[in-house]
């Protein structure tokens, strides 16, 4: 069951919080976690802008790479967390990146452009069809164009990734803090708000680069 879920229906301090701080804003994310015995769950939820600068399916080669690379550092468990007075390994990782990861725009972007030249260079050697050529060119492009371009962007708009984390840890009840190395890892990254639950109690806290510490 997902954390966000756990905390909702049986946590009451952070039902209200978690419902009020789900909003979609560009440099905070949400991290819910659950320690049980020597089981640890981190749960992440972020804008895609936090992790990768875009919130698109990529569309041209550095993007792609952005992705590519973002979703390996999500795995360099030692770039991102770090448990004090504990050892904690990872069990579990799942990723979802939703239409990020979906399709292959930047593909179909250069296939679409090669595939236009060609066929505006048909048009403009037929000259009996040159005026007809010019005005498909250039109503056809500037309208598709910028239909496509902005119904993309706008159906891809405030994408969220969500990533989550199982631990096994050895001596978890020695487990007194996890320090987030997120910001360093993704600098776009501001403000990580927190909520937990422990053997200890509950944590409720908001993070930051000069903050990172998550005391149980």
């Amino acid at each position: 069951m997902k954390l966000r879920a756990i905390f909702l229906g049986s946590v009451g301090l952070f039902s209200g919080a978690v419902s009020a701080q789900s909003a979609h804003q560009h440099g905070v994310a949400e991290l819910f976690f659950a320690a049980n015995g020597s089981e640890l769950q981190i749960e992440l939820h972020s804008p895609a802008d936090n992790l990768l600068g875009f919130e698109h399916a990529p569309v041209n080669q550095q993007q792609r790479q952005t992705l590519q690379a973002a979703q390996q550092t999500v795995q360099q468990i030692e770039q991102l967390f770090v448990f004090n007075q504990a050892e904690c390994e990872l069990s579990n990782l799942s990723q979802d990146w939703g239409e990020l990861a979906d399709g292959d725009h930047y593909h179909d972007a250069e296939y679409d452009h090669d595939a236009g030249h060609e066929q505006d260079a048909e048009h403009d050697h037929d000259a009996g069809h040159e005026h007809d050529a010019e005005h498909d060119h250039d109503a056809g492009h500037e309208h598709n164009g910028e239909h496509d371009h902005d119904e993309g962007h706008e159906h891809a708009a405030h994408q969220d990734i969500n990533l989550n984390y199982l631990f096994s840890c050895q001596d978890a009840e020695q487990l007194t803090s996890i320090e987030l190395l997120w910001f360093k890892a993704f600098p776009n990254l501001h403000k990580i708000r927190v909520q937990g639950v422990s053997e200890r109690g509950q944590v409720a806290v908001d993070l930051g680069p000069n903050n990172n510490q998550v005391k149980l």
